[in-house]
């Protein structure tokens, strides 16, 4: 017997799923059409998802369809066919008319292949926070319909093998939405535009700065508007799995990293555990692109395992000179240049800057955070802005005639380095960025060129930095963040009018 759990959904009543084999059953399954296919087949389904590529290739992987594509103006949707060309099933991005319908399916094929183990022991996959789970589970006999005893299909048999691959997409079927709208991290979907085929993974954690409102405003910004696959990682409560950006120690996820194009790191403090801090270490060696932002200077700090091999990113380890924040970025935490609270910042563009890439665009940058202090900037660094202290928390306040503005300190800078294995690789640090700082719309802007100049790609002459959806940002301030907040609840923006 295949016998599918999926647990306890939203509104409380248990689904399951029990798929038999009796002699001269002829499947559950019904077509549109209601007649009756053979045992494990799969009737017509057209499923509108945000990454319709993966589907694609988990149905060909999983059923040995193939695809055909369907032109629908600038992208493709997808026919799946069976062996004899016979149209199965439709794969639809949702975007364009269908951009209105609900996702399908995100973060389950992960947990359907995991699932998928040799016959004769129980094997479970969790989606999402632990709502759904599914398993192969050999039995003896079981009670069908009607109260007869029925058996399993023999190990060998290929219709067995027709059933379970066939369950296994019921099941997709089933619990797509719970498991997607479960997982602790948010993904916006790649598309048209200059991004297309890159991943962005932007990473949220810490206390003060709002980066779980910051980050996926950017995202969706560079998801919506440019193309690229952001996924979003958040600081999270492990028991209740609402985003707490005062949990250190607990980001899911971070297994995204391994893909990532770019990292986007807004952090603070943080100690995670080796297995996920494996994945950040790695991309860091390998040399690819990272953005830290604001905190991100002092972005870690290992005080519960000393020993981890990861304590050399903790800021003020003696491995690393000055942790993640000296050693990639250029700068660790120093102090606040202008006063916290009651000085704000306005960005300046070096002189001899004005043509550099990442401030195409750039006129007027300004944010009601105050002027970090900058002593150790290494040789390699190019300063791009740097941060004037304004008098008060007005945008049209006057800077402050003293010594704190002589000379200004260094706002946004990037860094082309050597890794410690040799690998060439290239920084980009803001210290400017809280949520209440994205407000700015040119400081939006500097974040998306930078996300371009990074990735080695042409940066737009005017890139769009509209919002995509509402964003009200909560001022800065510990213990001040938004309860109850899960990252689900920010998967799907309110998309404004075209």
């Amino acid at each position: 017997m295949l016998r599918i759990v999926p647990g306890t959904p939203p509104h409380g009543k248990p689904l399951a799923v029990h798929l038999w084999a009796w002699d001269g059953f002829q499947g559950m399954l019904r077509t549109m059409a209601d007649q009756t296919p053979k045992p494990g087949a799969v009737g017509w389904v057209d499923l509108t998802v945000d990454d319709a590529p993966s589907i694609r290739d988990f149905y060909a992987e999983v059923l040995g369809w193939k695809p055909e594509p369907v032109p629908m103006g600038g992208y493709d949707d997808y026919t799946m066919c069976d062996g004899a060309g016979t149209a199965r099933a439709g794969v639809c991005h949702r975007r364009g008319r269908n951009e209105a319908l609900p996702p399908h399916m995100d973060g389950v094929l992960h947990g359907l292949r995991s699932a998928r183990k040799p016959r004769g022991s129980r094997a479970t996959r969790r989606f999402g926070a632990g709502r759904t789970e599914a398993g192969l589970e050999p039995v003896r006999h079981h009670q069908g319909p009607g109260g007869r005893r029925v058996r399993p299909l023999p190990s060998g048999n290929p219709w067995r093998q027709r059933m379970i691959r066939g369950a296994l997409c019921l099941l997709t079927l089933l619990t797509s939405s719970i498991s997607a709208q479960d997982d602790p991290w948010v993904v916006y979907p790649g598309g048209a535009g200059g991004g297309a085929g890159k991943h962005i993974v932007l990473i949220a954690g810490d206390e003060e700065y709002r980066s779980e409102e910051a980050m996926p405003m950017l995202g969706r910004i560079l998801s919506v508007h440019h193309g690229f696959k952001c996924t979003v990682l958040f600081s999270t409560n492990p028991e209740t799995g609402e985003i707490d950006p005062n949990n250190q120690t607990h980001i899911p996820g971070m297994h995204h990293v391994a893909d990532a194009d770019l990292v986007i790191a807004f952090l603070r403090f943080r100690e995670l555990p080796d297995e996920g801090m494996k994945h950040f270490d790695a991309f860091v060696a390998s040399g690819k692109p990272v953005i830290g932002v604001r905190t991100s200077t002092h972005a870690f700090r290992y005080t519960r395992n000393k020993e981890s091999p990861y304590e050399k990113y903790s800021t003020g380890s003696r491995a690393w000179k000055r942790g993640f924040g000296g050693h990639i970025l250029g700068e660790t935490w120093v102090n606040h240049h202008g006063h916290h609270g009651r000085q704000s910042t306005r960005g300046v563009i070096e002189p001899g800057q004005e043509e550099h890439p990442v401030l195409r665009g750039v006129t007027d940058v300004w944010g009601p955070t105050d002027v970090y202090g900058v002593r150790n900037l290494p040789e390699d660094a190019v300063v791009l802005l740097r941060g004037a202290v304004i008098e008060n928390m007005k945008p049209d306040g006057k800077p402050v005639e003293d010594k704190k503005n002589r000379p200004m300190m260094p706002l946004v800078w990037t860094r082309r380095y050597k890794t410690d294995g040799g690998a060439p690789a290239r920084s980009l640090c803001s210290t400017i960025g809280a949520a209440s700082d994205m407000a700015s719309a040119h400081l939006r802007r500097v974040f998306v060129n930078a996300c371009y100049w990074m990735l080695d790609m042409d940066v737009p002459a005017n890139a769009k930095i509209d919002l995509v959806g509402s964003f009200n940002p909560t001022p800065f301030g510990f213990g001040k963040f938004r309860k109850g907040i899960h990252p689900r609840d920010l998967r799907i923006p309110t998309i404004p009018p075209k």
